[in-house]
């Protein structure tokens, strides 16, 4: 993965980066830092992993509840630009308001 990673940093286009970071299995990856990883850090009573899970998916409540009340029903289009750590939450959110339709970036992306 990094050394793919690596490869399209050096020797690709922004337009590929993007694409790649951006592939279905690349999100998941990176979400599953936080919910294989993150969240069994403590031991006991102590969730402090699972309380910095939950700090993270605060956060991407705090932005899609940005989003939602900063968009207007007039609005055809909203392009969103989020570190990839953000896209699995928000996309899922996204996807569950059915005020909108979420578009993948290698539709859009030439």
């Amino acid at each position: 993965m990094i050394k793919d990673f690596d490869g399209k940093l050096i020797k690709g286009t922004i337009a590929e980066v993007l694409k790649y970071i951006n592939q279905p299995e690349q999100l998941r990856r990176n979400l599953s830092l936080y919910l294989k990883f993150m969240a069994k850090i403590g031991a006991g009573k102590n969730y402090a992993g699972a309380e910095a899970v939950a700090d993270w998916y605060l956060r991407n409540l705090a932005i899609y509840s940005n989003i939602i009340n900063q968009v207007e029903p007039s609005d055809k289009y909203v392009i969103l630009i989020f570190g990839q750590g953000h896209i699995p939450i928000l996309k899922h959110l996204l996807e569950s308001n059915d005020n909108f339709d979420v578009v993948e970036l290698k539709s859009v992306l030439k």
